[in-house]
């Protein structure tokens, strides 16, 4: 008698779901064999449940496999959407090697020139042990932990481009099991940031809340003497690729991800799990939670600054040609800090 006929025979004789089972087996710590096998047995009869399983599968680290279940779903989906999302999923459980160009744009709408002009991005950095990323190329140099690009001057009118080009070597990483409550008390800390209100669209270019969620982890992090990071990247959508941030928690050498805005809907995906569609990229602590800064001097005024970021897949033909016939990129909302700064202060590009 073969395995799985034990295993039904037992459950059938228990006289409860498979798919009950599956979620009482289910832990944030840890996903277990348990589980994984209970939504198995359920995945035979319940669509949704063959939807658990590929998630279960990939939350556990077990990414391979995760990624045949999201396509042979996504192959057979009936709705755009639901296809589309078993895509992504697929996609973030598989190994990344990439280039990622991000760029940027300034535009002068005001009636006179701006002077002394110095735009900062935070230095990008790698992500051990599942990342390595390495700037290419640019128009940005490399300044402590910046990336800096000057301009004596931008006229009346005028528009800048420039851009970073970085080589993204990335695979979906599980941090499962995690540590111990003892050990580092993050049930408590993710007990705290769920009782927190949610805060509306920042005011950092209403970008979203997620920058918001993050500074108030950190906070309710460091009344519990946890080393919590603020990290900013790229989320994967589709073709779209969205700036987002959360956090990490510091522990035996690892940075654990933390991304407190998944937790209504999603806490076990919350914690300890750095999915390939999920791109870190830089410290935001550095830059005060700002992805672009713009410095100038005194004789403009800071709402004639147009700024934004866009993000996006390149590829070593496209940014070739793209050299030669460089295309104005669509503006993106980004958290964007503008500031007419004093003589004396001209070209610093610290926060």
């Amino acid at each position: 008698m073969s395995s799985i006929t034990v295993m039904v025979l037992a459950v059938l004789a228990m006289g409860f779901s498979p798919r009950d089972s599956c979620l009482a087996e289910l832990r944030v710590d840890e996903i277990s064999a348990q589980a994984i096998a209970f939504c198995r047995l359920a995945a035979t009869d319940d669509p949704e449940s063959s939807i658990r399983l590929g998630e279960l599968l990939e939350l556990s680290g077990r990414f391979a496999e995760a990624v045949t279940q999201y396509s042979l779903l996504a192959a057979t989906a009936d709705e755009l959407e639901l296809a589309a999302w078993l895509v992504d999923r697929a996609r973030g459980s598989a190994p990344m090697d990439t280039l990622v160009s991000i760029e940027a744009t300034l535009i002068n709408t005001g009636g006179s020139a701006l002077e002394n002009v110095v735009a900062v991005l935070p230095a990008p950095c790698s992500h051990p042990p599942y990342q390595e990323l390495l700037m290419i190329g640019g128009s940005f140099s490399r300044e402590g932990r910046f990336l800096v690009l000057r301009k004596d001057r931008l006229a009346a009118g005028d528009t800048l481009f420039a851009r970073i080009v970085l080589r993204v070597r990335q695979q979906p990483w599980s941090f499962r099991p995690l540590p111990l409550p003892e050990e580092l008390p993050w049930r408590e800390m993710m007990s705290r940031v769920s009782l927190l209100p949610s805060p509306p669209d920042s005011a950092l270019m209403g970008t979203g809340p997620c920058l918001d969620l993050a500074m108030n982890a950190r906070r309710e992090g460091g009344d519990m003497n946890l080393e919590i990071g603020v990290v900013g990247g790229i989320l994967v959508r589709g073709d779209t690729l969205l700036f987002h941030a959360w956090n990490t928690i510091g522990h035996g050498g690892l940075d654990i991800p933390f991304d407190s805005s998944l937790l209504p809907d999603d806490s076990i995906r919350a914690i300890g799990h750095a999915s390939s569609d999920l791109i870190p990229l830089w410290d935001l602590l550095s830059t005060d939670g700002h992805e672009l800064s713009v410095y100038f001097s005194d004789t403009g005024n800071a709402e004639d600054l147009s700024a934004g970021l866009e993000a996006r897949f390149t590829d070593a033909g496209r940014l070739l040609s793209e050299m030669t016939d460089l295309l104005p990129p669509p503006l993106r909302l980004c958290r964007l800090r503008r500031a007419v700064v004093e003589e004396a202060q001209r070209g610093d590009p610290a926060p």
